[in-house]
């Protein structure tokens, strides 16, 4: 069961790139299963944690193109992936400390985010990155 799936139009040409976003929708879709079995306390801080470490990951993917390619709009884009990490940290923090901490804002949060940073935010920078060769 799967709450996002992949298409076509999420990638933006850049193999590197669009694996990395597979990776995170697949960790979505983990968290979305966990929930519908009920079996979402058992895995949610082990997936907030991954999250936040895979997301990390790819950022940092992301921004060295940035740099590299001296991106224009590289400092919003920063300040996107800012925002998202501290969000993350927050769900994390709340999660340890309420009991009530209920899941699916998490997941309503990582739906929205991605979709929407995929293609909106992401696709900005293709032109740029395939200039360059990638």
């Amino acid at each position: 069961m799967k709450l996002i799936e992949w298409k076509d139009s999420y990638g933006v040409g850049i193999n590197i790139i669009d694996e990395q976003h597979k990776k995170l929708f697949a960790w979505i879709n983990e968290l979305y299963r966990a929930i519908n079995e009920n079996k979402d306390e058992e895995i949610l801080g082990k997936t907030l944690e991954h999250l936040l470490d895979y997301v990390n990951f790819h950022f940092t993917t992301e921004e060295e193109y940035f740099e590299q390619f001296d991106y224009f709009q590289k400092s919003e884009h920063k300040d996107e992936h800012r925002e998202y990490t501290e969000k993350i940290k927050n769900f994390i923090e709340e999660r340890q400390n309420n009991k009530n901490f209920l899941s699916f804002e998490v997941l309503d949060f990582l739906e929205d985010w991605i979709i929407s940073h995929v293609l909106v935010s992401d696709k900005k920078y293709v032109k740029c990155f395939h200039d360059h060769g990638l």
